[in-house]
């Protein structure tokens, strides 16, 4: 369940509302000025790119789809920012198995070949 607030203009009284939107299971629940007044769904088919059967919500509906949107948006960025820092983290470890895979192999390449070079002198 993913909850944040966004504000939206009132045209005919140029008063600001506070808008609680709530996400869960793909439905928008949706509280304004602390009232509810309904639940939205995304529908690609609509003009607003969202659509709702609430008669208190329809009045709100274009000014709330936009700022879901723009909203989706930043979410959208802020998630690539993540994968991003995930993949460079995953790059670091695995560079820094890699090497240290290699130094470990040269290492035990080093000691056979000490091994086999101090070998004749051991027996003597």
């Amino acid at each position: 369940m993913n909850s944040f607030s966004i504000e939206i203009s009132n045209k005919e009284t140029a008063l600001t509302s506070i808008v609680d939107v709530t996400l869960s299971g793909g439905a928008y629940s949706i509280n304004i000025d602390n009232l509810f007044c309904g639940t939205m769904v995304r529908d690609n088919t609509s003009a607003f790119g969202f659509s709702t059967t609430d008669k208190m919500l329809l009045p709100y509906l274009e000014p709330i789809a936009k700022q879901l949107k723009s909203k989706r948006k930043q979410i959208s960025i802020s998630e690539i920012f993540a994968a991003v820092f995930g993949i460079l983290q995953l790059v670091t470890f695995l560079s820094g198995t890699i090497i240290s895979f290699k130094l470990k192999s040269m290492m035990q390449k080093t000691r056979v070949f000490l091994l086999l070079n101090l070998l004749p002198v051991l027996l003597e």
